[in-house]
């Protein structure tokens, strides 16, 4: 019975070695396409400004689309807060699900945005800057311990 067990375990340990390995490569991401900013931020102002926040992509030679998400850990906002994306360079555009409330000392937030190829993708270097301000005029915000990360779908 011995003989039967220990090649299984030995099995087993490879398999579940063999998948830790392929996992956490599988999801390792470029430094240029992660961001982490522990450093205080206050931006003041009406929507929509950029928050000076960029992180960059090397799409293929057909565009495909890129998962951006964006956490935060700390903030403080005076004023209802959208936020968004300037990607490459284009306006403000508000993807959804980037509404800051009004609060002091909010706890730990995410927001994903997905960016299409229509959406100004192109072939090669592509840029997401965050941006967003005052949803019903100025609104002030306060933010550290952001993570700012862009993965391209397969």
């Amino acid at each position: 019975m011995s003989k039967l067990i220990r090649p299984t375990a030995t099995y087993l340990a490879i398999v579940a070695l063999t998948i830790t390995f392929v996992a956490t490569t599988a999801f390792a991401v470029p430094p240029e396409q992660m961001l982490h900013d522990s450093v205080v931020h206050t931006f003041s102002g009406p929507c929509c400004s950029s928050f000076n926040e960029t992180i960059s992509v090397t799409e293929p030679a057909k565009p495909v689309a890129v998962v951006v998400t964006w956490h935060l850990e700390k903030s403080i906002v005076q004023g209802a807060t959208v936020t968004g994306l300037i990607v490459n360079g284009q306006p403000c555009t508000l993807y959804g699900s980037g509404f800051i409330p009004n609060s002091i000392g909010i706890g730990a937030r995410e927001f994903q945005w997905i960016i299409f190829p229509g959406d100004g993708l192109q072939p090669g270097a592509n840029t997401f800057t965050l941006c967003g301000g005052g949803m019903f005029g100025s609104s002030n915000i306060a933010i550290q311990e952001i993570t700012l990360d862009a993965r391209l779908s397969n």
